[in-house]
């Protein structure tokens, strides 16, 4: 599953869309042969970025409402900042309150994350810089 997501976000970031679609696809395939909550929101999370790379935005929306679904009522950090983060890139522009409250999620969310571990941890600051993460919190 690590692979599926490491090459879906590589080949998105090459631009090449045709490799991004077959390894999210099979990634979302891999996760939804398991209960593993997490996985299957990010999988789900990378298909909604490789269908809006496609100029898809209805397959984008659906993928990012079964990653939140996928979610809902469980303590998955991890997926749920990412997933929250998409959503409000998503609805950024259709609508803007929903955005907001999907981008002060995923900014909670990350602080939570952040804050389980000691201020002066390297992993901190490592988990605050990351792009992803940065872009996030910057937004704030």
């Amino acid at each position: 599953m690590m692979i599926g997501s490491a090459l879906t976000d590589l080949w998105l970031e090459q631009g090449n869309i045709d490799q991004a679609r077959r390894h999210a696809a099979q990634f979302l395939d891999s996760t939804l042969a398991t209960a593993e909550r997490t996985w299957q929101a990010l999988a789900w999370e990378a298909n909604a970025h490789v269908a809006s790379a496609t100029g898809d935005p209805t397959r984008a929306n659906d993928c990012v409402t079964k990653a939140l679904a996928a979610i809902e009522g469980f303590d998955v950090p991890l997926a749920a900042w990412r997933v929250h983060a998409t959503a409000a890139m998503l609805l950024e522009s259709l609508d803007p309150a929903s955005a907001e409250r999907h981008w002060t999620l995923s900014r909670s969310t990350i602080e939570r994350i952040a804050d389980s571990l000691p201020s002066d941890e390297p992993l901190r600051r490592t988990l605050l810089s990351e792009k992803p993460v940065a872009r996030v919190v910057a937004d704030d």
